[in-house]
């Protein structure tokens, strides 16, 4: 639509929604530094809202901060010195455990510096007196993602044979999906597949506490440094569709194209056109559906829709 204007007001949200033609996997916990839904530092700064529904909300420990970045995405930063998000929960209960059948999924929009170390991303399972049901996704040194998980014995073992191709230490953003189906593990760095890999046994019993963000807490020194945008944790193994999916779901660098040149605008702006009379608008779109009919995954109902805009 090409019309002089003065003045427009901008607003941009991400549109996270999957394609009806499947259900949805449930999603145990999803936190998201970008929507106001799961984190609003000036409503209640020391919380971050779980999307899922599974009510697994989690909380700031150590130096983890919230930065709100207009030109890229809003991120919690991990400074790598006992910094961690844990759960709110004063049980530490996980509720919609993930893997009760061996298939889960883990989505990260994560960036690493150059200058990395070996640290301890998401784990869940590790209690006060055991690791007996643990799994935890890590970066190592070089900066690659791996996984390891323990159920009277180990599945993935935690070395390179086991972890992506890749170094994502670059100081980028990265989506990185781990999906899980018994004893295939597979990485996916922005979309596409980067390794697969097999481990000797299937951990089919993870243990439903103790969800740490950032380290393993106990008596682990091997903390996390870097910037996390989004996590999401599902309980079943994604197919390739429904991560490219997942990968499609971001939100760009807010901008206006006035003849080919583009302006970096912040959130809920005004931003004066002038005599410019030739411009292209972007949105992105979020739309929350309460799930009143067909089944749900706690934010969106697989009743079909129609929308107009």
């Amino acid at each position: 639509m090409l019309r002089p204007l003065t003045s427009l007001i901008l607003f941009f949200v991400s549109f996270l929604m999957f394609g009806n033609s499947t259900s949805a996997p449930v999603v145990s916990l999803h936190i998201d530094a970008n929507n106001l839904e799961s984190y609003n530092e000036n409503l209640n700064p020391t919380t971050i809202f779980d999307l899922s529904g599974s009510e697994n909300h989690l909380k700031f420990n150590g130096g983890v901060i919230f930065v709100s970045d207009p030109n890229e995405f809003n991120y919690f930063e991990f400074d790598g010195s006992s910094d961690y998000l844990s759960l709110v929960d004063t049980n530490n209960n996980f509720n919609n455990n993930p893997n009760v059948d061996g298939n889960y999924s883990i989505y990260l929009k994560i960036k690493i510096p150059t200058s990395t170390q070996f640290g301890n991303i998401v784990t869940l399972g590790r209690g006060p007196s055991t690791f007996n049901g643990e799994f935890i996704l890590y970066n190592s040194n070089d900066g690659r993602i791996g996984l390891w998980d323990y159920f009277n014995g180990t599945g993935f073992v935690e070395n390179e044979q086991y972890a992506t191709l890749s170094s994502i230490s670059n100081n980028e953003w990265k989506d990185i999906v781990f999906v899980k189906s018994g004893e295939t593990g597979k990485y996916y760095i922005n979309g596409v597949l980067d390794r697969e890999v097999h481990s000797s046994r299937n951990i089919i019993d993870t243990n439903p506490k103790f969800l740490y963000v950032g380290g393993d807490v106990r008596d682990s020194n091997d903390w996390f440094k870097g910037k996390i945008s989004l996590l999401k944790i599902f309980n079943d193994a994604l197919s390739e569709d429904q991560v490219s999916s997942l990968s499609s779901m971001v939100t760009p660098t807010n901008y206006l194209n006035f003849n080919g040149g583009n302006i970096s605008v912040p959130n809920n702006s005004i931003v004066d056109l002038g005599d410019n009379d030739d411009f292209t608008l972007e949105a992105w779109i979020k739309i929350i559906e309460s799930p009143d009919s067909g089944s749900s995954d706690g934010n969106h109902s697989s009743a079909n829709r129609n929308y107009i805009f």
